[in-house]
């Protein structure tokens, strides 16, 4: 079998659980968790970079990566599988 077809029938493993940050964003109360979507921005609409969110949810005690947040915003993680 070639590599081509390996990956064409290859199916994304889904652990069920979201990401870091998604875990976050459930935790939040709705007033907090619109301000960091927002902050994430949308495809139409860029947010805040990366570094300056992680460090406002590091201040605000909160565990994750600067990756995880990158991750995210890109559709990398396990929220968007």
């Amino acid at each position: 079998m070639a590599l081509a077809d390996k990956l064409a029938n290859a199916t994304p493993s889904a652990t069920g659980s979201p990401c870091s940050l998604g875990v976050i964003l459930g935790k939040l109360d709705d007033e907090d968790r619109a301000a960091l979507l927002k902050a994430l921005g949308t495809p139409e609409q860029r947010g805040l970079p990366a570094p300056v969110i992680y460090a406002a949810l590091v201040a605000d005690e909160h565990t994750l990566s600067l990756q995880q947040i990158n991750r995210h915003r890109s559709g990398q993680c396990r929220c968007s599988k």
